[in-house]
């Protein structure tokens, strides 16, 4: 089976979906992570809680590194990581290019915002042919002329967004709220997802576990399962069928359907399949 070099660059410990989609990957035989990249608001915790949970599955191995520090989201897991005394590294760059060098196959899963990623590629744009790109981002607007500035992930860094998504040939598939905000991607107590994950009595599920609850402790809704469902697309999955689209942006990082980017986004999705997938992982 194909398995190429994945890359997750995420801000875990705010909303459950980040570290649902590291167990996704973990349970996957696609799936080959090679490093992880915290960002948003926070990045030290976050990376630190990822490496946490990938040790309570038993990859301590994966070097989880903490990257820009962009963003406004609160981290939410202090009390997951209290006593965890892992530093993450925050050469991150240096690691990036490490794999570059040495792998022809990398796919770059962005769950965030895409600060990290514009970094790299405005210091190494030579190896941006050697990068798939999924990100879980840029929300389809309603009608041409209608501006939007943020929606998922993309407030975090406007600009580095609208860098990304206009750097030259890049390859790039985008999972947009439009697609993941959806019912049938929320992970509520009366699904059988739901279930299965508080079967389960290790660290890592019971650290799911404080994320859903907070989430809804917060919110008032459960969450979907947006990261997931991303992940599952950069792992060769087909739940989500791809379309291109034309988008223009403005100095701040807005941006609307228009003439000029092309950009592959999120059509719709295959639902009752994926969620059956996941499940048939656990």
């Amino acid at each position: 089976m194909f398995k190429p070099a994945i890359i997750i660059d995420h801000d875990a410990g705010t909303n459950p979906d980040d570290v649902l989609a590291f167990l996704l990957l973990l349970n996957s035989a696609r799936a080959d992570i090679r490093m992880t990249v915290s960002g948003n608001k926070f990045p030290v915790e976050r990376a630190r809680y990822a490496h946490k949970f990938f040790a309570a599955m038993g990859r301590a191995d994966i070097p989880c590194y903490a990257g820009e520090k962009n963003g406004h989201v609160d981290f939410h897991a202090q009390k997951d990581i209290e006593g965890y005394t892992y530093e993450p590294p925050d050469d991150y760059l240096s690691r990036l290019k490490e794999l570059c060098e040495t792998e022809d196959n990398i796919v770059y899963l962005a769950i965030q915002g895409l600060s990290n990623l514009d970094r790299f590629l405005s210091l190494y744009p030579q190896y941006s042919p050697k990068l798939s790109v999924f990100h879980m981002g840029m929300t389809l607007p309603k009608a041409n002329n209608e501006w939007i500035k943020g929606g998922t992930n993309m407030e975090i860094d406007s600009s580095a967004a609208s860098r990304v998504y206009q750097f030259p040939n890049l390859d790039l598939k985008i999972v947009g709220a439009h697609t993941t905000i959806h019912d049938a991607l929320r992970l509520s107590p009366d699904t059988p997802l739901y279930r299965k994950l508080f079967i389960d009595g290790g660290t890592a599920y019971e650290m799911i576990r404080n994320a859903l609850q907070d989430f809804y402790n917060r919110r008032g809704i459960w969450p979907a399962l947006h990261d997931p469902l991303t992940a599952s697309a950069a792992i060769g999955c087909d739940f989500v069928r791809f379309t291109s689209q034309r988008v223009d942006f403005d100095e701040s990082g807005a941006y609307r359907l228009g003439k000029n980017s092309a950009v592959m986004i999120s059509a719709d999705a295959d639902y009752r399949h994926f969620m059956d997938y996941f499940f048939g992982l656990l």
